[in-house]
């Protein structure tokens, strides 16, 4: 069996763990990505720090990292538009702004960085600190301190 790093909300409390899990075959719409930069953000500050938002949502265990950017390792039988080795992205927040939830995340977002732009508040660089995923704890550390608003971690070399 062939594993990969994670990192990884094992069970409830505060922390997270880098370990290894399975790497999963696609289902056939679905493609497999090897990541090789994945984001922290807020959510998964909220999951590390295991706090109200999280204990109501979130079921470990669970590997975090919903914003990445990797490769395409493998495909599922039916995707025929994209292919291994093509470079590709991902971020949960980015809407076709169309439909009911579309509208609300896009209105969400604007509103957002308007408030912040007309109190004064520095809404760049965002991304202050790349590490190795070894650094994972640090990373989140830096976000606790308000050092950072988000933090990428290198995954693969």
């Amino acid at each position: 069996m062939s594993t990969m790093n994670v990192v990884k909300k094992q069970g409830p409390g505060r922390g997270i763990e880098i370990t290894t899990d399975a790497i999963p075959e696609p289902a056939p719409d679905e493609v497999l990505i090897k990541v090789n930069i994945a984001g922290i953000c807020g959510t998964d500050l909220h999951i590390y720090r295991w706090d109200a938002w999280a204990e109501s949502r979130v079921k470990p265990p669970l590997i975090i990292g919903h914003e990445f950017i990797g490769t395409i390792y493998a495909l599922g039988k039916n995707v025929k538009h994209l292919r291994i080795g093509q470079r590709v992205s991902a971020e949960g927040h980015i809407t076709c702004g169309r439909g009911i939830t579309g509208r609300r995340m896009f209105e969400t977002w604007y509103q957002c960085e308007s408030f912040l732009l007309k109190n004064g508040k520095v809404i760049d660089p965002i991304i202050t600190h790349v590490l190795d995923l070894e650094d994972v704890e640090k990373g989140f550390m830096e976000m606790e301190a308000n050092k950072a608003i988000k933090v990428l971690l290198k995954v693969s070399k």
